[in-house]
């Protein structure tokens, strides 16, 4: 099949043609389009002059260009942002801090305790690590006491309002046992002692968090037995307060943590609910947090 066609003009003049099916398409050349230019327009991979390219040009001796827009560029001394996003500030505005919820709190059995009153606002926190500590205070048997996270996205201050969108994030039972009482013979118990002498000596297992009860209640705390001996027991890093020998220890204490990503929500509490054993023992807890804040 035939690609041109011929014109008569003079004696005829061929045009250069690519002919499909019954149709002629015109072949037109690309040149240099200044004036009186002529030199053809090259592509395909090549020198980059008089080039309308499909593939990058083979003499570009500056590899950080493409086309005509260059990369690799590097960002000027001292602290500079990427697009719109300053990084360096953000890396640099995330501290670590911890604060209070509630010091150590009394639950009386077959009540609830937290709640109203005892909510955390998570707002410009990045992730809140919840920390609980518990213990029964009495030595009846406890078949558990049921903790519950729970979070709220509303932003109202008000309490009416914010608990409307009050949800469980997570809960558990714990304090499960019967709590065995002993009595401080030291006294006073030095803050930093990590000997402690008692009067019945019931508390051989080893790895165990302990409880004192201090007659002030806020200075009560969690203490983890590591060894023993006649009478005595020893503990991790020593106590944090002084203790009278009025002071009683227990053994049934728990620790609990969990992460919340601040994202998820602006609120956060921490509800005992010691109902779920209705004849069990009493307790008390404390909640701390830890958080990653941007200042």
């Amino acid at each position: 099949m035939a690609d041109n066609i011929t014109i008569t003009q003079g004696t005829g003049t061929i045009i250069g043609t690519d002919q499909v099916g019954t149709v002629h398409y015109q072949k037109v050349k690309l040149v240099d389009g200044t004036a009186e230019g002529e030199t053809p327009i090259a592509v395909g991979i090549g020198a980059k002059t008089n080039a309308l390219r499909i593939a990058p040009a083979n003499d570009i001796t500056d590899a950080t260009y493409i086309g005509d827009i260059k990369f690799g560029e590097s960002l000027p001394a001292g602290d500079n942002n990427i697009g719109q996003v300053d990084i360096a500030s953000i890396a640099k505005e995330l501290t670590k801090s911890v604060a209070q919820i509630n010091d150590w709190t009394a639950v009386a059995q077959n009540t609830v305790g937290g709640g109203v009153g005892y909510d955390y606002d998570m707002s410009g926190d990045y992730e809140v690590l919840i920390c609980i500590q518990a213990f029964l205070d009495s030595t009846t048997a406890h078949t558990g006491t049921e903790f519950v996270v729970q979070i709220s996205s509303n932003t109202s201050e008000n309490e009416s309002i914010k608990n409307e969108d009050w949800q469980d994030f997570t809960k558990w039972v714990g304090l499960v046992g019967t709590a065995v009482k002993d009595d401080i013979e030291n006294n006073p118990l030095a803050q930093g002692a990590t000997t402690i002498t008692l009067t019945g000596h019931t508390y051989t297992v080893l790895g165990k968090w302990l409880a004192i009860e201090d007659t002030t209640l806020v200075n009560s705390e969690l203490i983890y037995e590591v060894a023993q001996s006649t009478n005595s027991i020893t503990i991790l890093n020593g106590t944090a307060n002084e203790h009278q020998n009025t002071a009683d220890i227990y053994n049934v204490a728990e620790t609990y943590v969990i992460l919340i990503p601040a994202s998820v929500a602006k609120w956060v509490r921490v509800v005992v609910n010691n109902t779920y054993d209705s004849d069990g023992s009493s307790l008390n807890y404390k909640v701390r947090i830890s958080r990653i804040t941007k200042t």
